[in-house]
């Protein structure tokens, strides 16, 4: 039985701390059950993880007076821990579980089956059955297999369109996002405001590149139109930026449209008119036809780079050194040859202080089984996920194939090898 799906449960939610950079939405709660599993040295309370897609890890996570220093979900299972417990693994839609565990207490599970342990010193693994109703235990030492565990009971039936368990904030009403630009939102905390970009498609307002400035303490906002497209497209969207002053910037481009990087500034009182870096003199479009696509806007120190699928279909930089108000072409992240479409896709993390990191493919997913490779740029080198340096000189534009970074992913696999 999935021990998710037994009994009621009162549910706290908080948006979890992670240690490592990635790029996922996690939930953490705690629960409190009529029926709870039995109590140990390490605290009553149970903290759960659910990860939505692809492996998380947390180390932060608190469970009452003890804590969960490690824990891991991959492909939509979840892992639910209370006490001092070192692993809990889960992977492809199973349920790993630990209760009340304490140090070097262990569950992993794999397939479709649940893995499930309970009390000091226990370890416990399953997963063989296939169809996820029952759970296999191999070994446990120092405790006894937990029949059920804290569970989610949905409180609300979803029903109509848009429906969410609890109140809809609608930013705009007309706005598409795609994934590759960053960011998209920005929570303003001295001014009170969220701003949020995006493009709308049809009615009056077509083709329109808007940001919205969302009032926390009045909950309303203005909507401020960038410019419009020559069509509707949700790639359109812009990345946006805090300048150290207060204001904001905006970037973005058209889909593989022009050879163009449009941009404005907010000074505090107004966005300006949009402008444009141009591309042909630097190789746009390329010998395939490719022109530019997407922006990501991100601080190193006081100079604010924009990340921009571009020469090659590979990500070039732009660079400004005065918060936005003009550009400049920088260095090369990775010259991976053009498969099909494009050079793969990438996503960008950065802390605006001194480090961008990086998730990249080879190409476009029809054209290619991907793998998913991780660096980051930093002290003018671009590194692999464990420091090492791949990339000497971020800024010119000789590059390395994005597999010379870290695998974290390998296609046709659930793991990096």
């Amino acid at each position: 039985m999935n021990p998710l799906s037994r009994r009621n449960c009162k549910r706290r939610l908080s948006l979890p701390r992670t240690s490592a950079p990635v790029a996922l939405i996690m939930l953490a709660g705690t629960c409190s059950c009529s029926d709870p599993a039995p109590e140990a040295d390490g605290g009553t309370n149970t903290t759960a993880m659910m990860v939505t897609s692809a492996a998380a890890t947390s180390d932060t996570s608190s469970a009452g007076p003890s804590s969960t220093t490690s824990a891991s979900a991959t492909s939509g299972a979840a892992a639910v821990t209370s006490g001092s417990v070192t692993s809990v693994t889960a992977t492809s839609g199973s349920v790993a579980t630990v209760t009340n565990g304490t140090g070097g207490s262990t569950a992993s599970s794999s397939s479709a089956g649940d893995a499930t342990a309970t009390n000091a010193a226990t370890t416990s693994s399953g997963g063989s059955d296939t169809t996820g109703t029952t759970t296999e235990t191999v070994s446990t030492t120092g405790g006894t297999i937990a029949d059920n565990v804290c569970p989610f009971t949905p409180t609300a039936t979803p029903e109509g369109s848009n429906w969410v368990n609890g109140e809809l904030v609608q930013f705009n009403d007309n706005g598409g996002w795609c994934w590759y630009q960053d960011e998209r939102v920005i929570v303003d905390q001295e001014a009170g405001k969220i701003i949020l970009s995006s493009v709308a498609s049809g009615g009056s307002r077509d083709t329109d590149v808007e940001v919205v400035h969302w009032d926390l303490a009045t909950e309303q906002g203005e909507r401020h139109t960038l410019g419009s497209m020559g069509y509707a497209d949700d790639h359109d969207v812009a990345a946006l930026a805090k300048r150290p002053d207060g204001g904001y910037v905006a970037m973005w481009a058209g889909h593989n449209d022009d050879c163009k990087s449009y941009y404005s500034t907010y000074d505090g009182n107004a966005w300006s008119q949009s402008r444009s870096f141009d591309w042909p003199s630097s190789g746009c479009p390329t010998s395939s036809g490719k022109r530019i696509t997407y922006a990501n806007l991100w601080y190193l120190g006081g100079t604010l780079y924009s990340y921009v699928r571009s020469l090659d279909t590979s990500p070039h930089y732009l660079v400004s050194q005065d918060d936005g108000q003009g550009w400049e072409l920088g260095g090369r992240l990775t010259s991976t040859p053009q498969v099909g479409y494009v050079a793969g896709y990438y996503k960008y993390w950065g802390n605006n202080t001194d480090r961008i990191d990086f998730f990249g493919t080879e190409a476009h997913p029809r054209d290619n089984d991907n793998s998913l490779y991780h660096g980051y740029v930093q002290d003018g080198k671009i590194h692999d996920w464990f420091g090492e340096v791949i990339d000497d000189d971020f800024t010119d534009r000789e590059a390395e194939d994005v597999p010379a970074y870290t695998k974290v992913f390998a296609t046709g696999t659930r793991s990096t090898a």
